[in-house]
């Protein structure tokens, strides 16, 4: 192989290492292209509610709100129960309590009343033993 050949052959290697380059930009390219094509595909499923991948996850997360919302509403309403009977019972204490008082109240007027009535009737007693 004379220095012609050689010349020669590296035209020939670097002719076909451009080739190959340039075939392997075109192959990138094609596939980036391919792959955004794939992903606003997906895109376009995921927005329009199709996508598979998109709707089990979200039925899961649909039904743990459901359940979620359920709870939220029992437990309201058990709360909601609770200041009831709270209030219920405070009613009732104050009613007896106001009772009791009412009760304590009468009875210490009427020990009073009778107190009166017993030394007034003294006096009066006292009074008929020193007048007859």
């Amino acid at each position: 192989m004379d220095e012609e050949d050689c010349e020669r052959r590296r035209m020939e290697c670097l002719d076909e290492m451009s080739n190959l380059e340039k075939q392997f930009t075109d192959l990138k390219d094609q596939l980036y292209h391919e792959r955004l094509s794939q992903v606003n595909s997906k895109l376009a499923e995921v927005e329009a509610g199709r996508a598979a991948e998109y709707l089990e996850p979200l039925a899961v997360l649909l039904e743990n709100m459901q359940v979620r919302t359920k709870v939220a509403g029992i437990y309201r309403e058990l709360c909601l129960e609770s200041v009831k009977n709270k209030y219920e019972c405070e009613t009732q204490a104050a009613c007896q309590h106001w009772e009791s008082e009412k009760l304590l109240l009468f009875d210490t007027v009427q020990s009073e009343l009778e107190e009166k009535i017993r030394r007034l009737e003294e006096d009066r007693h006292s009074i008929d033993i020193t007048s007859g």
